[in-house]
C-alpha cells in the first residue's frame, strides 16, 4: 500500500512539474510577444519614464528624411553638398588649368609635314595632342 502512494506522488509531483516547466515557456513567449507589441505600438510616457514612438511613427520619420521637401531633409542637405561639391570641383580644375597651362612644342622631321605637339603638363597626368 505505501508503494501504490508513492507511485501517485511521484506521478503528481512529475505532473506539477511538467505544467509548471510548460507555464515557464509559454510565459517568456508571452513576455517577448508583450516586448514586441509595446516596441510595434509605442508606450506613452508615465511619471518618471518618457514615451516611444511606435515603429509605424519611426518609419515615417525616416521616409519624411529621405525625401526631398524643401530644404529640411537630410536628403535636400545632400543635394545641395552635391551641387556645392560641384561647383568648388569646377573651380579647382580652372586653378589646375591657370597654374599648369598647355605648352606647344614645334616638333620637324625632314621626312614628314611639321608637327606641333600640345603638351598638358598637371600632376600626375600627362596629355598629348597632336595637331598637324
Amino acid at each position: 500500500m505505501a508503494l501504490e502512494y508513492i507511485g501517485a506522488i511521484t506521478a503528481i509531483v512529475a505532473a506539477v512539474g511538467a505544467v509548471a516547466w510548460t507555464a515557464r515557456k509559454l510565459s517568456i513567449i508571452a513576455k517577448g510577444l508583450d516586448n514586441f507589441l509595446s516596441d510595434w505600438n509605442g508606450e506613452v510616457s508615465r511619471p518618471g519614464v518618457p514615451g516611444r514612438r511606435g515603429v509605424i511613427e519611426r518609419i515615417s520619420n525616416i521616409e519624411k528624411e529621405v525625401t526631398i521637401n524643401g530644404g529640411k531633409s537630410i536628403k535636400d542637405a545632400v543635394l545641395e553638398m552635391r551641387v556645392q561639391y560641384a561647383v568648388i570641383a569646377s573651380k579647382l580644375d580652372e586653378v589646375a588649368r591657370l597654374q599648369h597651362p598647355p605648352v606647344q612644342v614645334s616638333i620637324h622631321n625632314p621626312q614628314s609635314t611639321p608637327e606641333i605637339i600640345e603638351v598638358r603638363t598637371e600632376p600626375n597626368n600627362l596629355e598629348l595632342d597632336k595637331r598637324g
